[in-house]
């Protein structure tokens, strides 16, 4: 294990342990699901939204973990609120969001879609697609 693995495993840790439970279920991508009424209420509040849409089995989706649990871990996005939608039991949350693929990740700013991604899995190109819903 490298140096830079090392230090990014512990910061990792650190986050977890300091964040309190609020990130730490986050962290875990144990998001709230989807579901229309808290979806349209922080709509009507201007919140900024993440929906990932995920299926346990899927690689990819999978693969995307370790960079979200990084950028939800971000001081800039903490007022973000999360949502996971599951690919294999909310098709109609996916045909109403347009989503056609697991791996998506959409981000809203109140009831504007800003930015999506689909099969995305670098820290850099998520933490990227999370700004577009800053201020």
């Amino acid at each position: 294990m490298s140096l830079r693995q090392v230090l990014s495993s512990s910061a990792i840790v650190l986050g977890l342990l300091f964040a309190g439970p609020v990130y730490s279920a986050l962290a875990a991508l144990d998001w709230p699901a989807y579901t229309p009424h808290a979806f349209a209420t922080a709509q009507a509040d201007g919140k900024t939204i993440v929906i990932v849409v995920h299926a346990n089995w899927c690689t990819t989706c999978r693969a995307q973990e370790p960079a979200l649990k990084k950028v939800v871990l971000l001081p800039e996005y903490k007022d973000y609120l999360l949502f996971r939608v599951d690919y294999d039991t909310q098709r109609d949350v996916m045909a109403e969001l347009d989503v056609l693929q697991r791996s998506t990740i959409l981000i809203f700013k109140g009831k504007e879609e800003v930015s999506r991604v689909f099969a995305v899995n670098d820290f850099e190109v998520i933490r990227d697609l999370f700004s577009f819903g800053l201020n």
